[in-house]
């Protein structure tokens, strides 16, 4: 019998394999001053962000530090 009872708990165990998926996170830099705003983790912070320090889209750069597997599995 192959699958006895300490080979399937460690097969249990083992089940999952691989990076987590995680959630994108975004960073605000003014391209004026080159200032970093700080990272958030929504497009809504960004945008409230952007408002506080009265700035557009124009006015700074979004960088998004997607995690790896997001940019292998996206289309």
């Amino acid at each position: 019998m192959r699958d006895c009872g300490p080979c399937r708990d460690r097969q249990r165990a083992y089940g999952y394999r691989g990076m987590p998926d995680l959630p994108s996170r975004y960073t605000v830099i003014e391209i004026a001053t080159g200032t970093d705003h700080g990272t958030w983790e929504t497009l809504q912070e960004v945008a409230g962000a952007l408002a506080y320090a009265k700035l557009t889209l124009d006015d700074v750069e979004i960088v998004t530090d997607a995690a790896p597997m997001a940019a292998f599995t996206s289309w």
